[in-house]
């Protein structure tokens, strides 16, 4: 039965996310994770799940997220996606912002103080970070990867985000 339970919950989320219109690449507000009966049937929310390349260590940690659609930042970019290479640690993904964005992001990020938010490409999730302060810079970091899988999601951002 728990099974049969477990599959509905499945086939319900993953209908719910295919029927749902294409998000606007950037940062939306966590409105939660999708468990038994929570999805986004409510209004100016999505379900969305996070991109496989960000799935790592347990994907069962890796529930489906549903985020708010009304409250979001937009990505509008200056200039191609970054990736900083590190010796020793994970690469940085990174994004330079226009001066106009950067002021978007300033005001939203102080808007949503100690909220969660999900960077959001393609319709995938690829980070999910808490909001401690306003970011204030042209430069943001997307999310710390590996190998190919930096090299995917630079891939997807360059041909996803417009500039």
């Amino acid at each position: 039965m728990e099974k049969i339970i477990y599959l509905w919950v499945l086939i319900l989320t993953h209908g719910t996310i295919f029927s749902q219109q294409k998000l606007h690449d950037g940062i939306y507000l966590v409105d939660g994770f999708v468990s038994g009966s929570h999805a986004a049937s409510q209004p100016n929310r999505a379900v969305i799940l996070f991109n496989p390349g960000f799935v790592n260590e347990d994907p069962e940690n890796y529930e489906p997220l549903v985020i708010q659609t009304d409250d979001f930042f937009s990505f509008e970019l200056a200039g191609q996606p970054i990736i900083q290479n590190k010796k020793k640690e994970s690469s940085m993904l990174l994004l330079q912002l226009t001066d106009e964005a950067k002021e978007k992001l300033k005001r939203f990020t102080a808007g949503n103080l100690m909220k969660n938010i999900a960077v959001v490409v393609n319709d995938e999730a690829l980070c999910v970070y808490q909001i401690t302060r306003p970011v204030i810079s042209n430069l943001i970091q997307v999310s710390k990867c590996d190998g190919q899988d930096c090299h995917h999601i630079f891939k997807k951002l360059k041909s996803a985000v417009k500039f």
